[in-house]
């Protein structure tokens, strides 16, 4: 064990240390099989799936053979739900629907996978590829939390209604999986990188591994989960993933259930035939009719009506549909569905806003987009593509003044929010109305922020930045002339100043009540503290005729 932990700490890649663990999780479980009353089943293929409530960061698969390579990630990753809800090694039995929580010492306990159609149905899935046995562990971080899991398959169907080699492979590998994950978690994404395109333009090394989990689940037929906030580029993925996929020649079509109101739904959805319900003038093929052929994207999943909830999950079911007012047979469902939120659909369904089947049905490739704010590694090449594609080619510098004002800003309107402030920064800077050469300065970028509603937070900081390098600027010219004229304890006049500035207002108590220390007020130490402050800054005057003349301005 300690060679495999040594020969994965040296490693970097997910990839190289996801390899190196799932050949040693295959080795302990053929020994373990060789070992039992079952010498002549085999071990199939394992996997590895990274997600944690955010969705996936990483993926990886490993056969024994060509021969046993049908279940592949797409369809494991339904298993998930079983490790979420046990956070313990499983054994899943094929014959009997059962599964081993293999923790129990008795061996007593079983669960029935018949419980929801969304387990039996991944479990189905699974079975239909000649593996009669499936092992579960979970992958825990260091504080306990659940990172991913571990799945290896068999095929050993005289082993059927029994405990298997369970207890005897969780044992085995229960130390080496607590040891090993850390380095999985941390790992730096696969050397195989995703390069950017048209519609991914910008990849950075916070989102590779994201994208390169989401390349592995864009050519299947299962539904894809994308999370993230408001104008964080949901939309751009899911288009990207279409494209990835043996439906990229069909059409892309969007539902924004923002846009439409909840008695609607059902029949944005489905469509309608004319004369279905008053105000149908005419026909109407619906979200699902367009898409025929493609795919299908979802937005705002969680603004769905109970209603219109239980109607899709009988289309995912089912796979089949009827338009309003069609009197003909129902129709296929020939999409590939994708969806998008920007909620904790887990924490919906606590509060009973969305269903529970419905969730666990979608619930299975997850794939979360950070806000920008966590991605600033994308920042720089996200601001360059914008400018570029705005000014269609034309010489346009944005200097390091206005990228340094950008990037203090928080973002909360992600991606969409950058672009908007680019086009407006752009506006104010003459693109269009001047030559062919136009540089974008820190003011332009100024101007463009303030006419958005910026938090207090954000201006707040951006003030307080600007403060910080007129100071440093005024030291580094003052000790060009003479080295120490102007030291470090001027920097404190700042604080004085801003004082003596609120002072014109405020009566001293007021000022510290303003600046949340109520605690000197309190106790009395405001006016004694208020008098310190002013007593330095009188003492820096003494050497500064330009700060002599600002405090006799105040005072």
């Amino acid at each position: 064990m300690k060679r495999v932990i040594r020969k994965i700490r040296e490693l970097q890649g997910f990839d190289a240390r996801g390899k190196v663990l799932l050949k040693t999780c295959l080795a302990v479980a053929q020994n373990c099989l060789e070992g039992s009353d079952w010498p002549h089943g085999q071990v199939c293929s394992a996997d590895i799936h990274l997600r944690n409530e955010r969705g996936y960061t990483g993926a990886l698969h490993q056969p024994i053979s060509r021969s046993h390579d049908g279940v592949s990630l797409a369809t494991t990753a339904g298993l998930w739900r079983w490790v979420e809800d046990f956070n313990e090694p499983i054994g899943l039995d094929a014959d009997l629907h059962q599964a081993y929580l293999t923790f129990e010492d008795d061996g007593s306990e079983r669960i029935n996978t018949h419980d929801g159609i969304e387990v039996s149905a991944s479990l189905s899935k699974v079975f239909e590829h000649g593996v009669t046995h499936v092992f579960l562990a979970p992958l825990n971080g260091h504080n306990g939390s659940l990172e991913g899991m571990l799945s290896i398959f068999f095929e050993a169907p005289d082993a059927m209604n029994t405990r298997f080699i369970w207890d005897e492979l969780a044992y085995e590998l229960s130390l080496l999986l607590e040891l090993v994950t850390p380095y999985l978690i941390s790992s730096q994404a696969s050397a195989q990188l995703v390069e950017p395109d048209e519609y991914l333009p910008v990849i950075g090394p916070s989102m590779q591994r994201r994208i390169q989990v989401a390349q592995h689940f864009a050519v299947t037929e299962e539904i894809l989960l994308i999370g993230g906030p408001t104008g964080a580029g949901k939309s751009r993925l899911a288009k990207w993933c279409h494209l990835q996929s043996p439906r990229k020649d069909g059409p892309f079509e969007v539902l924004d259930l923002m846009s439409v109101p909840p008695e609607m739904q059902m029949a944005e959805l489905v469509g309608w035939q004319k004369g279905a319900f008053t105000g149908a003038m005419q026909d109407n093929p619906g979200a699902l009719g367009r898409a025929r052929g493609g795919t299908l994207f979802v937005d705002e999943i969680d603004k769905l009506s109970r209603e219109t909830q239980a109607g899709l999950l009988r289309i995912f079911e089912e796979k089949m549909y009827r338009p309003l007012g069609f009197r003909g047979g129902a129709q296929e469902a020939d999409v590939r569905f994708i969806i998008g939120t920007n909620v904790d659909l887990k924490e919906q369904v606590a509060k009973g806003a969305f269903r529970d089947d419905l969730y666990w049905r979608i619930n299975v490739l997850t794939v979360e987009i950070p806000a920008l704010i966590e991605r600033t590694d994308e920042l720089r090449d996200w601001v360059d593509f914008m400018v570029d594609q705005e000014t269609r080619g034309r010489d346009v510098q944005l200097t390091e003044g206005a990228f340094r004002r950008l990037a203090v800003q928080r973002w909360p309107g992600n991606l969409r929010q950058l672009h908007n402030v680019i086009r407006r920064t752009m506006a104010l800077a003459g693109i269009g109305a001047r030559g062919d050469y136009v540089v974008i300065e820190e003011f332009h970028v100024e101007q463009a922020l303030a006419r958005e509603d910026s938090s207090y937070d954000e201006r707040l900081g951006y003030i307080l930045l600007r403060a910080a390098k007129v100071i440093a600027q005024q030291i580094k010219i003052s000790n060009q002339h003479e080295p120490g004229s102007l030291p470090l304890e001027a920097v404190d006049a700042l604080r004085a100043l801003v004082l003596l500035e609120l002072r014109q207002e405020f009566d001293v108590g007021e000022i510290y009540c303003l600046l949340g220390k109520e605690s000197l007020v309190k106790n009395r130490n405001h006016q004694r503290t208020y008098s310190r402050e002013l007593e330095s800054l009188k003492l820096l005057a003494q050497h500064s005729p330009e700060l002599q003349s600002i405090l006799d301005s105040l005072s």
